[in-house]
């Protein structure tokens, strides 16, 4: 982020460098894929809050699986499964977290 930053500040004197540092106030560290920035901004913009990116739910359980986006808020945890799961390899992965995490939520 800090060469980023830099590097949007030594374009000062070019067309376009406030749009850029407005964009660059909007990143997030942490998105595992493309799609997820735009589901997040997509929240942040409807008033939802900032979810937190890749949290785990249990930070102490190693096995508490990790969600892409949680809000503390709203108690609710997101996921964001591109095209990289569709594979059946993926799904039943993407699966066995849905219910790990399902579980965590009725306190098994």
């Amino acid at each position: 982020m800090a060469r980023l930053r830099a590097t949007v500040e030594d374009l000062a004197p070019f067309h376009g460098v406030a749009r850029a540092r407005a964009a660059l106030e909007r990143v997030r560290v942490g998105a595992h894929s493309a799609m997820e920035t735009p589901a997040r901004l997509a929240l942040v913009d409807a008033g939802l809050g900032e979810p937190l990116l890749q949290h785990r739910l249990d930070p102490w359980d190693p096995d508490c699986p990790e969600t892409h986006m949680f809000s503390p808020e709203l108690a609710v945890a997101l996921e964001y499964d591109g095209g990289g799961h569709l594979t059946p390899a993926q799904q039943a992965r993407d699966a066995r977290r849905d219910r790990r995490l399902l579980a965590r939520r009725r306190g098994r």
